[in-house]
């Protein structure tokens, strides 16, 4: 008999591990695991245009305006500019995770792209065309160009025609 009883508790055993089991098939069914489309929201990344300066040392200092933190070494930028040991007025601005930065004593504007899960970024030189090769930038000014679609950087400056930097971080003489 005890093997008739130990069957009994088994097959017990296994109806209740099913049961549970159905029972959580059911929960996740109604809990948004199922295999329905999760629900969505518009969720547009805009711009975010920062006056800043850019220290001797390179350094810029976002702390000053929150709700940004941080800091970011531009020594780089300012040597690539022949502007070492100069404290430069400079705009900065937030375009589709990267950070585009222009002054007016420089030749480019430069891109800033966060590498993630690190403190480091990787940034390049966007000449601006048409700017004669000793002259700089003046009166520059960056802004968010078009619609929310296709919306790209614009760089505007003094004595030319404006420049578009493409979500793609392509440079553009027009807007797509």
């Amino acid at each position: 008999m005890p093997h008739a009883a130990s069957g009994t508790i088994q097959w017990r055993v296994a109806r209740g591990i099913l049961l549970l089991a159905a029972v959580a098939g059911l929960s996740c069914a109604t809990t948004g695991h199922s295999s329905a489309p999760a629900p969505t929201l518009t969720y547009e990344q805009h711009t975010l245009r920062i006056p800043i300066r850019i220290e001797a040392s390179g350094a810029v200092s976002f702390a000053e305006r929150p709700p940004l933190s941080g800091r970011i070494d531009l020594a780089p930028v300012l040597a690539a500019e022949g502007l070492q040991g100069k404290s430069v007025p400079a705009q900065a601005m937030l375009h589709y995770g990267r950070l585009y930065v222009a002054a007016d004593a420089f030749r480019s504007v430069w891109e800033i792209t966060p590498q993630p899960g690190t403190s480091t970024a990787v940034y390049r030189a966007i000449p601006v065309p048409h700017l004669a090769a000793a002259a700089h930038l003046q009166d520059v000014r960056l802004s968010r160009y078009g619609s929310s679609k296709a919306s790209c950087l614009r760089v505007d400056h003094a004595g030319g025609a404006p420049l578009f930097i493409t979500p793609g971080g392509e440079a553009r003489d027009e807007c797509p």
